[in-house]
């Protein structure tokens, strides 16, 4: 089987974007064990596959906001699958992070691989609300690539998008996040992750700066007119920091704060998961989510239908605290284990 991850974001300093390589990852890491695996993705996502067979492809820099660089990336996704393909033959190929791309490509080549794909979000419904002036035509090709796809992967528990799905977590829970479960949690709400539109940072900045609740936005910020506006606004017990954190770093972050905010906007959640929302449960902190994201995804925290809508002391997050409670037992990795196997028709 490949495992493949067409698309490898990455960012300024040639490192991965997002969450697609964690993901990438454990696929690997729940198959490895049943299946001969090779993995297809950039530089940065295949570090830690150096026993593993492997297809080097071209890393890809997100083109936020700019059509003409969203061209070239699609142009380049189209590139790299055409690779995975002429190198796969017959293999089964399973694509832990995608989008409409794959599906044209199924669509107009008809391949004769056994194909699986995750997915995060009802990408069809993303392609219908599109300004984009090819919108139309994506979601006809998304459609009849859908017809190629044996199995979906749907981390999202609350979404139905095709009859051929298994619903599994973005991850799976392991020991790997006890010494941060552990950690003391101190009376702060952090942001963390990629800083970018979806999120409304700005909003997040307004509506704290006149509170004395320690509010950390830690991450790499790619658009500098947000980096811009909330460093201008933000008060004292507002810290801001622009980097793209290490692993214990960030996860640092997730253990010792007892709150942590995904102030995702409205639009962004109606589908999604968050890879953030699973890691701080992990940590055994609390999330504040808007409330649509916590149904979706059915985990338990601080919702909001609007940001304004939050309190501004930390003794109101204290009592609110008090009633969220999370299990574990459904990100059981051996249960998803088992579950895909099933799904893969492994032996």
């Amino acid at each position: 089987m490949i495992v493949a991850d067409y698309i490898s974001f990455i960012g300024k300093n040639d490192e991965p974007l997002g969450h697609g390589k964690k993901v990438l990852d454990e696929s690997i890491e729940l198959l490895k064990e049943k299946v001969d695996i090779t993995v297809a993705a950039c530089g940065a996502y295949l570090q830690n596959q150096i026993e593993s067979s492997i297809i080097v492809l071209r890393a890809i820099i997100p083109a936020f906001n700019n059509r003409k660089a969203a061209y070239r990336q699609y142009v380049q996704e189209m590139l790299n699958l055409i690779k995975i393909f002429k190198y796969s033959k017959r293999d089964c190929i399973w694509f832990t992070n995608v989008d409409w791309v794959l599906f044209a490509y199924l669509a107009i080549f008809n391949p004769d691989n056994t194909v699986f794909v995750t997915l995060y979000r009802d990408l069809g419904m993303d392609l219908k609300l599109s300004k984009s002036k090819l919108s139309k035509e994506k979601y006809k090709l998304f459609i009849s690539g859908m017809k190629h796809v044996k199995t979906f992967v749907v981390t999202n528990p609350s979404l139905q998008i095709s009859k051929k799905q298994i619903n599994v977590p973005d991850y799976f829970c392991t020991d790997f996040y006890k010494p941060y479960q552990d950690m003391e949690k101190l009376p702060q709400i952090a942001c963390v992750g990629i800083i970018r539109d979806s999120k409304d940072v700005k909003g997040l900045v307004d509506h704290f700066k006149h509170s004395r609740i320690h509010i950390i936005i830690a991450g790499e910020f790619v658009d500098y007119e947000i980096y811009e506006y909330v460093t201008n606004n933000a008060s004292e017990n507002i810290t801001i920091v622009n980097k793209r954190l290490n692993e214990n770093e960030y996860y640092e972050l997730l253990g010792k704060s007892k709150y942590v905010i995904m102030p995702y906007k409205p639009e962004m959640c109606l589908d999604a998961t968050s890879g953030i929302l699973l890691e701080t449960i992990f940590c055994k902190s609390i999330p504040i989510a808007p409330e649509i994201l916590l149904k979706n995804n059915q985990i338990n925290g601080i919702s909001y239908k609007r940001l304004t809508d939050l309190p501004t002391e930390i003794g109101k997050y204290n009592e609110l605290a008090e009633t969220v409670k999370n299990t574990l037992e459904r990100f059981n990795k051996a249960l998803i284990q088992e579950k895909l196997i099933k799904a893969f028709e492994l032996k």
